[in-house]
């Protein structure tokens, strides 16, 4: 981009515009760029993010399981106490770790109810097989499950003021919506 009315300075700021605009619309990307930051720094910054997203985005998918190198676990009904749950979560979490990818642990959820978890849900689970230095892969519990006590008591506060709500009718549209896939263990 070549404007003879713009400071070299100043049409580097543009094109980093550009480029902030381009990962917005093509990877939702939020950006904001300091009016003080060099704008060299701000262009290799862009560039490498671009670059980390369009790479990501290519990666084949593969289970979490297979991402960490299927590593030997053991089987639920072999385990029997809460510290066997517990020693075998924080060897799992370490291998988990060592590849970057990071599960968020609900301080609610009982360590079979943890341990089933990684194993049911995460270890199936498909990700992009993608292992760029700057990138960690996280996962939280309540992506997958909404029954902790903050969800079902802010959504049970919600369904019961919606019922109290005399302005309109209760059409429990949000109900069938929010709560069809809830699983509760």
């Amino acid at each position: 981009m070549e404007n003879e009315n713009l400071t070299p300075k100043e049409e580097l700021q543009a094109e980093n515009e550009i480029k902030a605009l381009d990962l917005e619309i093509n990877f939702d990307a939020k950006t904001f760029i300091s009016e003080d930051a060099p704008p060299e720094l701000i262009a290799a910054f862009l560039d490498n993010v671009k670059k980390n997203e369009v790479d990501f985005q290519n990666a084949p998918l593969v289970s979490i399981y297979e991402f960490i190198g299927q590593p030997k676990y053991a089987p639920l009904d072999l385990l029997e106490t809460e510290e066997q749950f517990e020693r075998e979560i924080e060897r799992l979490q370490a291998l988990l770790l060592a590849k970057r990818v990071l599960i968020d642990r609900p301080e609610f959820l009982s360590p079979i109810g943890f341990y089933r978890f990684l194993i049911k849900d995460i270890f199936p689970h498909q990700m992009r097989n993608y292992t760029g230095e700057t990138i960690m892969h996280t996962f939280a519990y309540h992506e997958f499950y909404q029954d902790g006590p903050e969800f079902i008591g802010f959504h049970s506060q919600y369904v019961i003021e919606d019922l109290l709500d005399l302005s309109k009718p209760f059409t429990a549209d949000w109900i069938s919506e929010e709560c069809r896939s809830t699983i509760f263990h």
